[in-house]
């Protein structure tokens, strides 16, 4: 056609207008909504993703209508043209796709080289222009909106593909009414046609006008092709071929809404810095670039990891304190992260994606859901409905017969469903017991994953201003006082070092001195419980108990736990003592050991002073006892007399007289043998299958009372 197809062609270079805002506007109102409902039951199945996003109603790939449209190459302009003129001059090409082909492609090649190449300037100069406006549009909303609509369709692919790739052997799926009328109408109708899109115009044409008597033949012809494809569908969804597919669409699904996930709730969380390596890559790429201009992507790397063993051990230090504040400023942001909405409902719907994936592969060839009541009904008077009415019509008529039907027959039909029903159950139970539910290998996690996750969210979030637990014991307190709280190394033969360190330092300090720190001790670990409880009438600590029943978990005592003997132990703890109760006296010889703490080394030393006393040295202190424990008579008969007293006695004796039963329980019961069931029980255990079969449709205390008479009537041999 010559040179006017690229004058013609040049004339169409410029990019289209942009669309309107009101109308970007409108589109962006479409949007992907992700949910993790709280209140859902637990009899539904866990949907996770919920859509509003409009799909299109073709199977073709999504379009965006407000992006910017990319700019043409030269082919597909110049090529426009030809073909609008080849249509035009050779109307037999419109129908052959092939010719037209052949001959665009013989016209493309009389263009000229430099009308070629001028163009491909003009098509370079353009799309640098479509990508700056291209990546300013991918920071929209609607972008956003429209990507997730996209993979989803992209998604939905995959999982077809997958179904053909190991449903090979599956049975193929009946025709519908209207494509039996096509496939018997298509021959006499396409020589006329201009192409396939012309053909299916005039049968769907054809098919609005065809009597009601015709549609209703086709239509039962499709519903007895989709009762022979039940039949088949059923026995093969017992194949392990099924199973595979089961196994491999839960894998992918899970693995697809994962992703979808991330890409929603994780959108705002904290990106990972970079490593030294990477600062280094992302610097002196660039410069690569320029360099070595049309190398491959493979040698750019491989020369900038040659830069980067070159590099001066100064430089290589200095990205290294960069990449480590860059790593500490990101564990803070995802601290912060991990305390939003937004985390935990990912850890929500995090959880029920693994509840549905187990769903899917413990569900690969299970059998069959049991029918209704209906259904059966439909199965035994399908041939009482007038011959020529279609399936909707004759369902239709059905369930009005099933309505009207008598209530005797309405139970027949119930007791048969419950058969069916138990039936099922049993060989739903069967299939997961046996060795078909063995070889079902789950991918395994974290145990707990989501409870596990949860509490460290809940525990971050409300539980962060909790008291902070002060040194246990003497020896603690003072390595935390001569470190200055500064915690231990973390290596152990440092740590080792350290400890051992602080050890001798702590048998050289006097008695008087580690009493001081014994007191203390108790002094802050008394102000610690009392601050604990302080925190448990807060606000903070209110939300946290609540948020944990939202979640059904259960709530972290901050208080300190007993020794894990006790946790197993089934013995009763005693209660803590009241403040108000007054302290037991100290005995004559830990008097004199008071007296003693700035002389004394230790314990032995004091106790050999002691034997070397005379007698009425040590009166002295005896006599100091008598009017100590005197004082401490009198205040214990007040303390007796109080409410608070009375109380904490009644739990004392309570707890002492349960810890006395046990240990003798443990001490002369523990060869006990256990006390096996009885003839009614054993009776009851047997029997409950078959006459719960007998009897389906009596409730559970109904078929009990039938089983207790029944054994009732039994004589001394059957009981025996």
């Amino acid at each position: 056609f010559g040179s006017g197809v690229v004058r013609e062609t040049r004339l169409q270079m410029p990019t289209a207008p942009e669309k309107p805002k009101q109308e970007a506007a409108a589109s962006a109102t479409k949007t992907v909504k992700l949910e993790a409902e709280e209140g859902e039951p637990e009899s539904e199945p866990p949907a996770v993703i919920k859509e509003s996003f409009k799909r299109p109603r073709n199977r073709n790939r999504p379009k965006d209508e407000l992006a910017p449209p990319r700019p043409k190459t030269v082919y597909q302009r110049v090529t426009a043209v030809l073909r609008q003129r080849l249509g035009e001059s050779k109307p037999e090409l419109n129908s052959d796709i092939k010719g037209m082909a052949l001959a665009l492609k013989s016209e493309w090649d009389k263009v000229p080289t430099f009308e070629k190449e001028k163009m491909q300037k003009m098509y370079e100069a353009e799309f640098e222009v479509w990508k700056l406006k291209f990546a300013e549009y991918k920071k929209t909303q609607h972008y956003k909106d429209f990507f997730e609509v996209k993979q989803d369709w992209l998604d939905a692919q995959k999982r077809k593909k997958l179904a053909k790739k190991l449903n090979k052997d599956m049975p193929k799926r009946p025709m519908t009414s209207f494509s039996l009328f096509a496939s018997d109408v298509r021959d006499r109708i396409a020589p006329g046609c201009a192409g396939p899109a012309d053909v299916a115009r005039k049968v769907a044409e054809e098919w609005h006008v065809l009597d009601q008597e015709r549609k209703n033949g086709y239509m039962e012809k499709s519903a007895k092709l989709s009762e022979a494809f039940k039949i088949e569908f059923s026995a093969y969804k017992q194949t392990e071929a099924w199973k595979k597919y089961c196994q491999e669409n839960a894998k992918l699904q899970a693995k697809q809404l994962l992703k979808k996930l991330m890409r929603t709730k994780m959108a705002n969380a904290p990106k990972k810095p970079q490593s030294a390596y990477g600062l280094f890559y992302s610097e002196i790429m660039p410069h690569v670039l320029e360099e070595n201009k049309g190398t491959a992507v493979s040698e750019l790397r491989k020369i900038v990891q040659q830069k980067w063993q070159e590099c001066a051990s100064t430089r290589r230090e200095d990205l290294e304190i960069e990449a480590n504040r860059l790593r500490q400023e990101y564990n803070k942001q995802v601290a912060e992260f991990k305390r939003s909405l937004s985390y935990s409902q990912y850890v929500q719907a995090q959880a029920k994606l693994k509840e549905r994936e187990k769903f899917g592969f413990d569900n690969g060839g299970s059998p069959s859901k049991p029918p209704t009541p209906f259904s059966l009904y439909a199965e035994d008077h399908k041939q009482k409905v007038e011959p020529g009415s279609g399936p909707q019509e004759s369902r239709r008529t059905l369930l009005q017969r099933y309505l009207r039907a008598p209530l005797k027959e309405k139970k027949k039909y119930e007791e048969k469903a419950r058969v069916l029903k138990r039936k099922w159950v049993e060989e739903m139970r069967a299939k997961k017991e046996g060795d078909g539910s063995q070889n079902m290998h789950m991918p395994r996690g974290r145990k707990n994953n989501f409870q596990s996750e949860a509490q460290r969210i809940l525990k971050m979030t409300y539980l962060s201003g909790v008291p902070k637990k002060p040194p246990g014991n003497a020896f603690k307190l003072f390595v935390h006082e001569t470190r200055n709280a500064m915690p231990l190394p973390k290596e152990d033969k440092e740590r080792r070092q350290a400890i051992e360190s602080l050890k001798t330092d702590w048998t050289k300090t006097d008695l008087a001195t580690k009493y001081r720190y014994a007191v203390r001790v108790k002094e802050i670990k008394a102000k610690w419980k009392e601050d604990l409880r302080m925190f448990m009438t807060c606000e903070k600590w209110l939300e946290y108990t609540r948020e944990c029943k939202r979640l059904r978990l259960s709530a972290q005592s901050i208080f300190p736990s007993k020794s894990k003997r006790l946790q197993k132990d089934p013995r009763l703890n005693f209660p803590e003592k009241p403040q108000g109760m007054p302290i037991i006296p100290p005995r004559p010889m830990e008097l004199f050991a008071k007296t003693k703490m700035g002389t004394a080394k230790g314990n032995k030393a004091v106790q050999a002073l002691w034997r070397k006393m005379s007698d009425k040295q040590k009166k002295l202190f005896e006599d100091q006892t008598r009017e100590l424990k005197e004082k401490y008579n009198m205040e214990m008969r007040k303390f007796r007399e109080s409410e608070e007293g009375q109380e904490y006695l009644a739990r004392m004796r309570e707890v002492s007289s349960r810890n006395r039963l046990v240990r003798a329980k443990d001490s002369f019961l523990a060869g006990t043998p256990k006390k096996p069931n009885e003839a009614l029980g054993k009776f009851i255990e047997a029997k409950v299958e078959e006459v719960g079969n007998q009897h389906s449709g009596v409730s559970g205390r109904e078929l009990r009372k039938i089983l207790v008479d029944m054994c009732e009537v039994l004589d001394e041999v059957g009981r025996a």
